[in-house]
């Protein structure tokens, strides 16, 4: 029998222990409770347990980053879209030559690389110099070649 069991202070309805949220402020009673659920947690964190809670941000981090990605190349093309969109065309015809290389009749005079020797796999080996083959100017036409009337009449 304890020293309260025994006391004459001691009344059976009333346990002799404290509970913590029965405790005066500033006692420090139930502080072990909170160190207890500390450690806890502290193992399961060493044990790996997080594994999961990592991996879904490393996940979450890596799809926000590529996401990022698609948005700035995006927003890349579209520059470059719209940078194309404000120059004029430019008058190249199907052979790759410029207008200026053709004469008036569409003729090219351009100089150009030759096949004439072949491997076994029909790929070319060796090349000369020789006159492109384009027979005539199928490019745009420059706005300086096409006529427009007046819009005004002043006679």
């Amino acid at each position: 029998m304890s020293f309260f069991e025994s006391s004459r202070f001691a009344r059976p309805d009333v346990r002799p222990e404290v509970l913590p949220w029965q405790a005066a402020p500033g006692s420090h009673v139930g502080r072990r409770q909170a160190v207890d659920w500390f450690w806890w947690v502290f193992i399961f964190f060493m044990a790996g347990g997080f594994a999961k809670v990592a991996d879904t941000a490393r996940t979450a981090l890596r799809t926000r980053h590529e996401r990022t990605m698609e948005r700035l190349e995006t927003a890349r093309q579209e520059r470059q879209e719209l940078a194309a969109a404000q120059q004029p065309p430019q008058p190249v015809c199907g052979c790759t030559h410029h207008l200026a290389k053709h004469d008036k009749k569409g003729k090219c005079h351009e100089r150009v690389e030759v096949a004439v020797a072949w491997d076994a796999d029909h790929k070319p080996v060796q090349y000369e110099a020789g006159q492109c083959t384009c027979q005539q100017y199928i490019g745009p036409q420059p706005l300086s070649q096409i006529y427009a009337e007046d819009l005004t009449d002043l006679a």
